[in-house]
């Protein structure tokens, strides 16, 4: 709800493009039993039901991009099964959007607006100029452009260990990272809900609408914490390796019987 702005009011890939994204609101219930019933709501848009919960986060009221998420299937008679397509998985804007990206650590902003620019504008949207340059810029487009087709978590984890591999300040949030306890403090059972730490937290902490906001369901609360940046190793694979020790990653049990890793050319 908050990557599109007026830059992008007149951007194909947008919300404002209603042949392109869809809201719940712009669907029909048209069940023909329905109709057969007499039902009023028949012919007449989806309405919100002000009970609805968050006990799956996946029944918010959201919108989509409808030209990527449906496919009709000439051949099924049920519009719910949607149908086959090929699917990208290399293509020229993801290119220049990790050219954008590189030229952002080499902080060359004229080059990344430049980069993102060419994404924009054959989308429609308006370009941009270096005052326009930060992180967020960069997610911010990579959303827009690859909703459905990136791994969120791979692309913002492999942020927060180059912000913390140089020591660049992330104008975003105002401070710089670093790898020493990029993933917090540790020891087992360790819960760290503290910004600073690494990006990860920071970016997905203030642009998420459930964790750690107080959003409950049934059977717990929506949190995360700075060592999720990394997931845990299964312990299957750790007590497998009988002859030597595979670290586990520091926040969950198990962490606490790592060892010091070899450096490059120690023996």
């Amino acid at each position: 709800y908050t990557i599109w702005t007026e830059k992008e009011r007149n951007d194909l890939r947008g919300v404002y493009n209603r042949d392109s994204w869809v809201s719940p609101s712009d669907l029909y219930y048209n069940d023909p039993t329905l109709k057969t019933s007499g039902n009023i709501y028949y012919g007449t848009h989806l309405v919100k039901n002000p009970a609805m919960s968050v006990e799956d986060s996946i029944r918010a009221w959201y919108q989509w991009p409808h030209y990527k998420l449906y496919v009709p299937d000439p051949l099924s008679s049920s519009w719910y099964w949607g149908g086959e397509t090929p699917m990208y998985i290399y293509r020229s804007a993801e290119v220049y959007l990790l050219m954008a990206e590189a030229y952002y650590w080499k902080e060359q902003p004229a080059k990344v607006a430049e980069m993102l620019n060419v994404v924009r504008n054959r989308a429609g949207a308006e370009s941009l100029t270096a005052s326009d340059i930060n992180i967020g810029s960069i997610l911010d487009e990579r959303a827009r452009e690859l909703y459905y087709e990136e791994n969120r978590h791979v692309e913002i984890t492999r942020i927060a260990f180059t912000y913390a591999h140089t020591g660049k300040n992330c104008e975003y949030f105002g401070r710089s990272y670093s790898l020493d306890n990029i993933s917090g403090p540790g020891g087992a059972g360790s819960n760290i809900k503290q910004e600073g730490i690494n990006f990860w937290y920071d970016w997905v902490n203030a642009k998420n609408n459930f964790y750690n906001k107080g959003i409950k369901h049934r059977w717990a609360e929506y949190k995360i914490s700075v060592h999720h940046l990394l997931w845990p190793v299964p312990a299957s694979a750790i007590n497998a390796n009988t002859k030597g020790v595979i670290n586990q990653n520091i926040g969950y049990p198990g962490a606490e019987k790592n060892v010091e890793p070899l450096k490059v050319g120690q023996l």
